[in-house]
């Protein structure tokens, strides 16, 4: 968003602090109609009002209306015009899955500016959720260029290795640059996964494991103190969603114009599976895999927590929801969602799609937790610097699916990871079955395909089925020792 001020003597003036007074209050609605307000009183049109506007559009999952606002921006003359081409690219890949015009959009911003590090990095993540590692690789050496020390293209580019199967070459490019001097603490603790990872791979798991804990420790120390993982938050949260047991729509999907089927929900803890889950299942002829997606969670931020809906605010939801959908992909009929963390709104999504399927993604818990403190995820997922933090997080999620099983549970589908790998036919049979899809011996192919995905682990989920990963906490297993403790019964060890 930008900030310009007319002169405090003009009629206009007025209309200019109170659309700015607005944004910054976060008042996105009043912020909308106050610079449409704005716009249209001045003499002549102001490229930084069109820019905010299409800022305060995207922020209100207005996506096509602020990818037309940024055009405006744009032929207005704005200043930096490399930082419009960057938030439309995000947009159009992140909102509504139209990557070329994404790459497209991210080439002119690189046009305006060669050495923009945003558009580099997100034409590599482009080229990754593709599985373009040629592509990928010179986009991070174009930022290594420029930032020799940059930890995330390192990582990146480590990520990159290890799928190569290439552990030897990235360990001894990451000890070259955790050696110098000067490195900012980002840049380290990212290097710090990296080298956790790639030690891993070459199974030196002691000194992979020193290497995580010194990530963690800096990413810790980075995170805003406001987003840090606060565990009687986390506790009151959830027993707010248990003691609310959220009534059921009378009618089932009222208020669509068309018998439609309803999404099919991929949820559970992160890195429990539910990417590879998704692969799966859309594979078959009649889903089409939608991918991770943002209205879920954006919905229920909008709404009390826990929420009962009334019959015409269902309607409403229901409808933003497959407006946002339709827009990624207007010619699906079936698609699934998969967004991990929706597991915290499965009684949000049984009352806007009370015919929904829940697929819930599971796996050994020990793995798991140590999965997710394996991977930097900035600001994302501030439980998962600690072990005690995801041990707590990881209790609170099994206190909630309980609950939520004891509602739905005819309708909440586990699927085993470590099942799945195993016996991917007999499991993906189940699925289907339970999803009232025919079988088609696609969704249990244990090759890799060429299919597009986005997740943390877009590398290793495009290798063949395996069960590697499967007991993978054995090889740290006295380092996990509390946690097996804490856990109690939660585990079979």
């Amino acid at each position: 968003m930008t900030v310009g001020f007319q002169n405090s003597a003009s009629p206009i003036a007025p209309l200019q602090r109170n659309a700015m007074q607005l944004m910054m209050a976060g008042q996105i609605r009043p912020a909308i109609q106050a610079f449409r307000d704005l716009i249209a009183a001045r003499p002549a049109p102001m490229a930084d009002d069109w820019y905010n506007l299409a800022y305060l559009l995207r922020c209100d999952r207005q996506f096509e209306a602020a990818l037309k606002h940024y055009d405006q921006a744009l032929a207005l003359g704005i200043p930096q015009p490399e930082d419009v081409y960057l938030n439309q690219a995000a947009i159009l890949s992140e909102h509504l899955h139209r990557q070329d015009a994404a790459v497209d959009a991210l080439a002119s911003a690189l046009k305006c500016n060669s050495h923009f590090v945003p558009a580099w990095f997100n034409l590599a993540t482009i080229h990754e959720d593709r599985g373009q590692a040629q592509e990928a690789r010179a986009a991070y050496r174009h930022i290594l260029d420029l930032y020799p020390d940059n930890g995330r293209a390192h990582a990146r580019m480590t990520a990159i290795d290890l799928y190569h199967d290439q552990a030897v070459d990235a360990l001894n490019r990451l000890t070259h640059v955790m050696g110098q001097s000067g490195l900012h603490a980002e840049d380290r603790a990212e290097l710090h996964f990296a080298s956790g990872l790639a030690l891993d791979a070459a199974q030196k798991f002691d000194e992979a494991f020193v290497h995580f804990q010194q990530g963690n420790q800096l990413a810790r120390q980075l995170i805003d103190p406001a987003l840090a993982y606060d565990r009687a938050a986390m506790d009151r949260m959830v027993d707010g969603l248990i003691a609310h047991v959220p009534e059921q729509s009378g009618a089932r999907q009222m208020g669509d114009s068309e018998e439609r089927s309803a999404p099919i929900f991929i949820c559970g803890l992160f890195r429990s599976g539910s990417t590879l889950a998704e692969r799966l299942i859309g594979r078959h002829s009649r889903v089409t895999a939608g991918g991770e997606h943002e209205s879920i969670p954006a919905i229920a931020a909008g709404l009390p927590s826990p929420a009962t809906l009334s019959s015409s605010q269902i309607v409403q939801l229901r409808n933003q929801y497959r407006s946002e959908i339709d827009a990624a992909f207007p010619d699906a009929s079936r698609i699934t969602d998969k967004r991990p963390d929706n597991f915290l709104h499965i009684g949000l999504i049984k009352q806007l799609f009370p015919d929904a399927k829940i697929i819930h993604t599971r796996r050994n818990l020990l793995d798991n937790i140590l999965s997710i403190y394996f991977l930097y995820f900035a600001d994302g997922i501030s439980y998962g610097f600690d072990l005690d933090d995801i041990v707590h997080y990881v209790r609170c999620y099994d206190r909630l699916m309980q609950h939520w099983r004891s509602l739905y549970g005819e309708d909440i589908i586990d699927l085993d990871y470590d099942a799945l790998v195993q016996h991917p036919e007999m499991v993906m049979r189940a699925v289907l079955s339970a999803l009232d899809l025919p079988w088609e011996e696609d969704c249990a192919r244990t090759s890799n395909d060429n299919a597009a995905v986005k997740t943390a682990s877009s590398w290793h989920v495009r290798k063949p089925l395996n069960d590697r990963s499967s007991g993978r906490w054995r090889n740290y297993a006295r380092q996990m020792d509390d946690v097996r403790r804490a856990l109690g019964d939660a585990i079979e060890a």
